[in-house]
């Protein structure tokens, strides 16, 4: 058997069709933004080894402006009609209303969603609206790498954040999910572009001696610039 029709080979051979077909097919884009965002209170169960579950609804706060800042950056390729993107959303979740037994909760170096997009003209589907010329609306689906800072019952969970954190790590990011995006796009002249979306997705993050988890959605208002 030759090497050319070994499985591998078979699968390279794809891998280089699809690249070389997008190469001539479409073209690169780039957006990168800031914002902030909206979220619904969260009812968050926390189980602990050696203790009972705790379960509490808190308001969560973006602060997307305090470092480290709310951004998302986004890639891909636009064909004649659509895009597809690979996007990273850094958001962000400060607990503001929380039990005796819960002195911190924070994930604030990043709840970093993760998303393949699919994003068309607006008025393909609203050609009715004006408004709407030079629009996109965006579908993403993904996960998000958590990175949580939290005391429960006085027992802090080790937190090392930034860019320089261990992904898939006890001491660093966490993989989450699954979750999802629906999202509204303008882009104006100059590149400039203003957005809003609707984030929601699972939550599962390590405390000390267990875990916490809830339903997150919220709402999404950012400003960039696009290039496409």
């Amino acid at each position: 058997m030759t090497i050319l029709t070994t499985p591998f080979s078979f699968l390279l051979q794809i891998v280089l069709y699809v690249f070389i077909t997008v190469q001539t097919a479409a073209s690169p884009l780039f957006d990168i933004s800031l914002g902030t965002a909206i979220n619904q209170p969260g009812k968050v169960n926390i189980s602990q080894q050696g203790f009972s579950d705790l379960t509490f609804t808190t308001p969560f706060e973006s602060r997307g402006f305090t470092a480290p800042v709310y951004y998302s950056l986004r890639g891909g390729w636009q064909f004649s009609e659509c895009a597809i993107e690979l996007e990273m959303i850094h958001h962000k979740l400060y607990a503001t209303d929380l039990p005796n037994e819960v002195q911190h909760f924070e994930i604030t170096h990043g709840l970093n969603g993760v998303f393949v997009n699919r994003a068309c003209p607006a008025q393909g589907y609203f050609s009715n609206i004006p408004l709407l010329k030079n629009s996109l609306i965006r579908i993403g689906i993904g996960g998000a790498l958590a990175n949580p800072y939290t005391i429960v019952r006085d027992q802090k969970w080790f937190e090392n954040g930034g860019i320089t954190a261990p992904i898939l790590n006890e001491s660093g990011y966490h993989l989450t999910g699954p979750f999802m995006q629906v999202g509204l796009q303008k882009i104006g002249p100059l590149g400039l572009s203003i957005e809003t979306k609707w984030m929601g997705g699972w939550v599962n993050v390590p405390v000390v001696d267990g875990t916490a988890s809830f339903w997150h959605q919220s709402l999404h208002f950012l400003v960039g610039i696009s290039l496409r």
